[in-house]
Formats: C-alpha cells, sequence, structure tokens
C-alpha cells in the first residue's frame, strides 16, 4: 500500500469511528431522553459561544507548548508514543484533512461525552460525578498509554467543566477542534531528537 492509499485508509478509519460514535451517542440520547438540542444551542448564541471555545483553546495550547518542549521522562514518553501514532495515521494528511478531521472529532466526541453521557450519568447520579465518569470514559477512549489515558482524562475534565459552567458544548466542540487541529499539525511535523523527540 503506497503512502496516498494509507493516507486515504487513514482518514476513513477515522471517519467511522467518530461517525460511529455520533450515532451511538445519537441513539442513546434518543433513548434516554437526554437533552442534546439544549446543549446544542447555546443561550448567549453561536458565535458567544463560539468565541468562548477560542478562548478556552489558550490553556489547552500552553500545554501543548510546553509539552512538546519539557524533557520530562514521562511526557516525553508520550510524546513520542502518540507521535509515532499520529505519523503513521495522518503523516500524509493534508492540512485541510486534518482540518476536517479535527472538526469531526470535535463535533462526534463532544457530542458523545459531555452531550449525552456526561448529562445522562449526572442525571443518574450527581452532576460532578456524571462529569468525573464521562471524563474517565474519555480517558479511556483516548488510552494509548497509561499516560496518556491520564491527560486525556484532564481534557476531559476541562471540557466538561465548560460544558456545565456554559450550560452548552459548543464551546467545547469549538476548544476540542482547534486543540486536535493544532495538536495533530504539531506532532506530525515536530523535529526529532534528544528534547523533542
Amino acid at each position: 500500500m503506497d503512502e496516498a492509499e494509507s493516507n486515504r485508509a487513514a482518514m476513513r478509519l477515522a471517519i467511522y469511528v467518530e461517525g460511529g460514535l455520533l450515532a451511538i451517542a445519537l441513539v442513546a440520547a434518543w433513548l434516554f431522553a437526554t437533552p442534546l438540542r439544549a446543549l446544542l444551542t447555546p443561550p448567549s448564541g453561536t458565535p458567544i459561544a463560539l468565541a468562548i471555545g477560542v478562548a478556552a483553546a489558550l490553556p489547552l495550547l500552553l500545554f501543548l507548548a510546553a509539552s512538546l518542549r519539557t524533557g520530562w521522562r514521562p511526557i516525553v514518553r508520550v510524546r513520542r508514543r502518540v507521535k509515532r501514532f499520529v505519523r503513521a495515521l495522518f503523516g500524509g494528511a493534508s492540512i485541510p484533512q486534518v482540518a476536517g478531521l479535527s472538526i469531526l472529532a470535535g463535533v462526534c466526541e463532544e457530542v458523545a461525552f459531555r452531550g449525552v453521557l456526561q448529562p445522562m450519568l449526572a442525571a443518574w447520579t450527581h452532576p460532578y460525578i456524571g462529569l468525573l465518569l464521562a471524563s474517565l470514559a474519555f480517558g479511556l477512549g483516548h488510552a494509548v498509554s497509561r499516560a496518556y489515558f491520564w491527560l486525556a482524562t484532564a481534557a476531559g475534565l476541562y471540557f466538561g467543566l465548560l460544558t456545565l459552567l456554559t450550560g452548552e458544548i459548543v464551546s467545547a466542540i469549538a476548544a476540542h477542534a482547534i486543540y486536535d487541529f493544532v495538536a495533530l499539525l504539531a506532532l506530525r511535523r515536530w523535529p526529532t531528537g534528544s528534547r523533542a523527540a
């Protein structure tokens, strides 16, 4: 399989996985009467929610920049593993493909975890228990390694708190998509070497 076909296969796989996650979430929202439509309708309006999402992406991007430069061994190990994974799957992807994939991941994962799972679990338990359990599920869905599980769980907590504070998921979708876009581009192109690897 040549690089172009490999890239197309990786993109198809990502679309199937994200699309499947969205389909499962929509069925679960319907079965459990989760108020997904309300979470997709920001009380402050979509432009304000998108602006909040852009602002919310900034701390994540600062963490990404720091993690790309640190020599701290646990982060270096995670960075190497994730970089190999990203390069193997999306190394040949164009910038528009990376943007599309980032938007797809932001929409599908936020609808599934913060739009359906978190409120469903919160209704059965307590809002903060729902937040914690949905964040752990998000971490498990991204468990490339034990350390990355905890980083993804922390990101899930961040997106979940953003959802609780704003009462909508559009801000979390925007923050998630922006982070994924920058992270995918950075990890595809970050130079190798002792500190950067």
